[in-house]
């Protein structure tokens, strides 16, 4: 399973910190991981496991298997595939795949699919994760080949980070 680590630079508030009044206001319960999250962890991680089938079977039996979910929990699919898209890079061109036949079982998932993972790039360059960060853009790249992204808006897309990139007044390191 893959988790993601605790940063030392976590901005949150905890119950221990000083001069915190945090854990008297109310706050939602920490549940742990249900069944079916972590089922869908195991699923969507597993994706390169040495099998007898051939990767593209694997994908399109994953694929297959997650549309049933896809109607109820497409939010956290999207965050595992985004999760293993930081951790794995060596998988991305299959995460890559899998949100293409997701997105052509269901539409709106890949439009929530690239909301989510540019909101994610954004919180990594942020925060100065810049090998994640490069993950992810490697995976909006690849999501070209899968008709989920259009070369149109990935250029305009690296356009912005060029522009960016230009400014004046701002640092480059």
């Amino acid at each position: 399973m893959i988790h993601l680590p605790h940063s030392d630079h976590d901005r949150r508030r905890r119950p221990g910190d000083e001069g915190s009044d945090w854990c008297y206001k109310r706050r939602r319960a920490v549940l742990e991981k249900t069944e079916l999250e972590m089922h869908l962890e195991l699923l969507i991680s597993g994706i390169a496991e040495k099998s007898n089938s051939s990767m593209e079977s694997n994908l399109e039996r994953l694929a297959q298997s997650l549309g049933t979910y896809l109607i109820t929990d497409a939010d956290r699919i999207i965050d595992i595939i985004i999760e293993c898209v930081c951790y794995l890079r060596e998988e991305i061109t299959a995460y890559s795949t899998l949100a293409g036949l997701l997105n052509s079982k269901k539409q709106k998932f890949g439009f929530e699919l690239l909301r989510q993972s540019l909101e994610v790039l954004r919180e990594k360059l942020v925060s100065a994760d810049f090998n994640h960060a490069l993950h992810i853009v490697t995976f909006l790249a690849d999501l070209v080949n899968c008709h989920v992204v259009s070369s149109n808006s990935l250029v305009e897309f690296y356009e912005g980070f060029m522009e960016a990139a230009c400014e004046e007044g701002i640092p480059q390191v």
